[in-house]
């Protein structure tokens, strides 16, 4: 039946209920028409003016209820075929589905009512009424033919002698109309019961002919089990009543229903002498039944099982009782809980497990117990079903033997439950007798089930997940590190926290009594009023800013606020949550912090300009070198009135070598390679360097000591000493001139002297004096001048790092500093360096310059340092092949390994640094002498490049004297005694 020709009444007292019910009704079939009737006479002139598909009924009606116009529906001939499903809000107990069935109900449904269990309900009920109508019609008129028919037989017998010939006429029309018939109809012989007459219908139904049947016992053709249920209905037949009876035959068409009528036929003298059959095929009625049946007992199983989740809010008893219900209703060996349904988790359990007394639950009850790789790989194949998952432990089975070993089971069903909290869960049964087959509607209930306690276990944790946020909220507002207020949109203090108490000073009460305005500090107020009222309006969510609160005592307190509103279900703002975080410290902090960050930023600037440095005088070294090492091989060939002018390059060239030098110690701090030195020439050279960066207003007065006896120190730091006072001191006469000092004496120490930073043991120091005629430094921060980044300088002047790193570096000496100043009147740094006991006298470099013999490779990417060292090397008597490039001179060495004593070469280089080429090199030969050169690398210094096995390590630029001690140093003085070549 297509849906634009469903009727549907519905009867209700309730207006409501019956506008909802249409509303459902035409959403899920929108081209139904429903019928609607307030009370049950209403009711019954609706049916009998539209005769409805189905119609549902409400039981509590005034007047007449529900009962009562369903008897009289069922009572009515023409009405009693329209199914009845009533729809009540009443308990729904067994008394009150018996007394609707007795009144003829067809259904029954609870308010409140699935929709899709209705609409399921309503188009079961159009397909009975069908059913109900066709099988009416069919009874009635095979009932009036048989009637006739019967009457005409009688009249036939009654004059057959008379008429055999009208008979013969007759029986041939009688042959037709029997053939046509829907249903089978036959005459049985009542003495022999044999066959007289079969309709076309039988003779089909069975697929024998016509003659094979008639004469032939009905033993015969309906079968031995058949002919013994049927035998009490034919004697019951033969005694002279007419019977009936319903069963099943194995027909053509296959196992068939059949309603099979049996009337005697009397002769003349009253005695029974033939039987007539008729049979109606009644498959799809029953059909019917049984489908109503089974949705009855559906929905009962449900009722149970929403029974059980409804009437408990604990989730545990919630679990078991619904456990239980599945393992009554499915009547198996075990049911169970499996948790969690996740092949990625390495331990699952079974909460919950109801079993048969002889097939005990595999597991105990809530312990981890390991997934295996077979379990993980079934529980994916659960997940990725919507429809529960079967297995057999059959050999043809779908069950992993190890499972069905482990779970003792022939068959089990399982599904997945996906509550909207947490991971999914696993609802499943086991079969361990018998190997069950699992019927559809099984199937369908057990998925129902499924998605019914997935939802009841949605909301029990639901309900539990509120009440344990409830406490946790508690917990937390309470014991918050911060403080937290509930505040009305009016101001007043709602709620507040055990901090937001300590914070204010106040006690709870108190709090409570005021307004958050009350200990406002005044100046703050109309912030908070401003960015509220934003709130309010719904032009920001929420507001943080920092303000003062008056604390009971007085005192002021800096807080962080941050607010936000908390809305009514409705929408209307309910109050406003305030978190308020005492910042006093950090704000005290700030500044600090401000400070040494611009500090940071300084210290940042040195490094980079630390990195510019490096590499300038890589590049400046090279350029030295070219101009040392050519003047120098130029002194050789030219007249001596000339060679002066070329020392005096030499020279220059090498005041610039150290001036670089000094560069890189100033911006590269390095960790001190210390030896004997003496300080004289050191203050000197910084004296040079500061001459050409200090203005003319301020004058430079020097007193060098000749007989300052030597320090065990790094040069560069010594350096770097002088640099730090000398800047300072010009710094603090930068804006009106004046005089800046220097002396360096011998001093000696007879007992101990006391200094800034400590006291001075007994001994011989030389003391460095630097002095200016500045403002001076006030008492109050003269012990903080050596804190690391303190300054009193203006931001951009400096990093506030220079005196603590001097002090750092003179400690390490063993040495000390002393500070005199006097506001006005300037200050006095003397700086105390402890002297070496014995004197290491610092030996000349010889002058000699050896010559030899042997092969070298030369190795620079700089091609005149390159052509520079072959001619300097050549003149010194060795051969030199001379390459601009590491892969050049990797080739060439390659090619003949024997072939070189000696390998010089730089580091720095594209393609292949010194460094990597010397490890090729020693691959191929590891006992070559090699010596690095550079002119300035972060990578190489003389400890790292020996671990490598290079055997020297020198800083450009090279004169040819250094060059020439240097390689006579690595190769044997016995140059005859070099490995010989052919």
């Amino acid at each position: 039946m297509e849906t634009h020709d469903l009727n549907i009444l519905a009867i209700d007292d309730n207006r409501d209920n019956l506008t909802i019910l249409k509303a459902v009704v035409m959403d899920r079939l929108p081209e139904a028409r429903v019928l609607v009737a307030l009370d049950g006479a209403q009711g019954l002139d609706l049916a009998f003016a539209y005769d409805p598909d189905v119609i549902l009924l409400d039981i509590v009606m005034p007047d007449m209820d529900g009962y009562a116009v369903c008897r009289k529906l069922k009572s009515d001939l023409r009405l009693h075929v329209i199914p009845v499903v009533f729809l009540t809000a009443l308990r729904t107990d067994r008394e009150s589905r018996i007394k609707a069935l007795e009144a003829g109900a067809d259904g029954f449904l609870s308010k409140p009512f699935d929709e899709v269990e209705l609409i399921a309900q309503i188009m079961a009920m159009v397909k009975i009424k069908a059913a109900n109508r066709s099988r009416a019609l069919e009874k009635q008129r095979l009932a009036a033919l048989v009637g006739e028919r019967t009457r005409e037989l009688e009249r036939e017998l009654a004059e057959r002698r008379r008429a055999e010939e009208a008979l013969r006429e007759n029986n041939s029309k009688f042959l037709s109309l029997a053939d046509n018939l829907p249903g089978y109809m036959a005459y049985i012989n009542a003495d022999t019961l044999c066959y007289e007459f079969v309709n076309a219908t039988v003779v089909r139904a069975f697929g024998i002919p016509r003659d094979r049947i008639v004469g032939r016992p009905v033993r015969e053709i309906i079968g031995e089990d058949n002919f013994r249920f049927a035998s009490r209905y034919i004697d019951k037949a033969l005694s002279g009543e007419s019977t009936s009876y319903e069963n099943t035959f194995n027909l053509v068409a296959g196992r068939r229903w059949v309603q099979v009528n049996y009337t005697p036929v009397f002769g003349e003298d009253g005695r029974v002498v033939s039987l007539v059959m008729l049979g109606y095929d009644i498959t799809e009625r029953k059909l019917t039944e049984d489908i109503r049946k089974t949705h009855i007992s559906f929905l009962e199983n449900l009722e149970r099982i929403d029974r059980e989740i409804k009437q408990e809010t604990d989730v545990e008893k919630m679990l078991w009782n619904v456990v239980g219900q599945v393992f009554a209703i499915f009547d198996c060996d075990r049911a169970w809980l499996f948790f969690p349904c996740d092949p990625d988790e390495a331990y699952f359990r079974i909460p919950v497990e109801v079993c048969r007394p002889e097939f005990p639950g595999a597991f105990a009850h809530d312990l981890d117990i390991p997934t295996s790789p077979d379990l993980a790989c079934h529980l994916r194949q659960v997940l990725a079903s919507d429809s529960p998952v079967i297995s057999m432990a059959r050999p043809e089975g779908s069950m992993k033997a190890s499972l069905a070993e482990q779970f003792g089971m022939q068959s089990k069903m399982m599904i997945a439950l996906y509550p909207k909290l947490g991971k999914p869960w696993m609802l499943g049964m086991h079969q361990c007798s018998s190997p069950r087959i699992w019927t559809e509607d099984e199937q369908k209930l057990f998925k129902e089930i499924a998605r019914r306690v997935s939802d009841g276990l949605s909301s029990v944790l639901f309900l539990r997940e509120l009440q344990e946020n409830e406490q946790k909220f508690r917990s937390t507002f309470e014991q918050a590190a911060v403080g937290i207020a509930h505040v009305s949109a009016d101001g007043r203090w709602l709620r507040v926290n055990n901090r937001l108490c300590d914070i204010l000073g106040y006690t709870r009460e108190e709090i409570l009594q005021k307004k958050f305005e009350d200990i406002t500090f005044i100046d703050d107020s109309n912030i908070d009023f401003e960015y509220m009222g934003q709130i309010l309006r719904g032009e920001i969510p929420t507001f943080s800013i920092e303000k003062r609160y008056v604390r009971k005592d007085g005192s002021i307190v800096w807080i962080n606020l941050t607010v936000s509103m908390v809305l009514h279900a409705a929408g209307e703002p309910a109050y406003f949550i305030s978190v308020i975080e005492d910042i006093s410290k950090r704000k005290g902090a700030e500044e600090e912090r401000s400070r040494l960050q611009n500090q940071l930023n300084q210290a940042q600037k040195m490094e980079a300009i630390g990195l510019l440095a490096g590499g300038i005088a890589h590049d400046f070294n090279n350029i030295l070198a070219a101009i040392i090492g050519y003047a120098d091989m130029a002194r050789d060939e030219i007249k001596p009135d000339i060679n002066g002018n070329l020392s005096q390059v030499l020279a220059s060239a090498n005041r610039a070598k150290e001036l670089v030098r000094q560069i890189l110690s100033f911006s590269r701090p390095s960790a001190g390679n210390w030896f004997p030195v003496k300080v004289q020439p050191l203050v000197m050279e910084a004296l040079k360097m500061l001459r050409a960066s200090i203005p003319s207003t301020i004058r430079i007065v020097e007193s060098i000591h000749a007989q300052c006896g030597s320090v065990l120190a790094d040069p560069t730091q010594i350096s770097q000493i002088v640099m730090n006072l000398c800047s300072n001191a010009f710094q603090a006469m930068e804006q009106t001139g004046g005089i800046l000092s220097l002396a360096l004496n011998p001093v000696s120490i007879t007992r101990r002297k006391s200094t800034d930073d400590g006291t001075l043991a007994p001994g011989d120091y030389v003391e460095l004096t630097v002095s200016d005629t500045g403002a001076g430094i006030k008492s109050e921060i003269v012990d903080r001048i050596f804190d690391p980044y303190f300054t009193t300088k203006e931001v951009g002047e400096g990093t506030g790092l220079g005196l603590s790193i001097t002090q750092g570096i003179v400690k390490s000496y063993g040495g000390a500093i002393r500070v005199e100043s006097s506001v006005g009147r300037g200050t006095t740094f003397r700086i105390y360096l402890p002297c070496i006991r014995d004197e290491i006298r610092e030996a000349a470099l010889s002058q000699e310059i050896p010559r030899g013999r042997g092969n070298i490779l030369f190795v620079d990417d700089e091609e005149v340092l390159a052509r520079m060292g072959k001619s300097m090397l050549e003149r010194l008597g060795y051969s030199v092949t001379a390459c601009t490039g590491s892969l050049d001179a990797l080739e060439a060495f390659t090619n003949d390994p024997a072939g070189y004593d000696l390998v010089i070469t730089d580091q720095t280089m594209p393609g292949m640094t010194g460094m990597v080429l010397a490890r090729r090199l020693l691959d191929i030969r590891p006992d070559l002498p090699i010596i690095l050169c550079t002119g300035f690398s972060t990578q190489a210094d003389e400890q790292s490049v020996k671990a490598v096995g290079i055997r020297a390590f020198a800083l450009k630029p090279l004169s040819k004297t250094v060059l020439s001690q240097l390689v006579k140093k690595i190769l044997d003085p016995d140059i005859e005694a070099l490995s010989h070549r052919p």
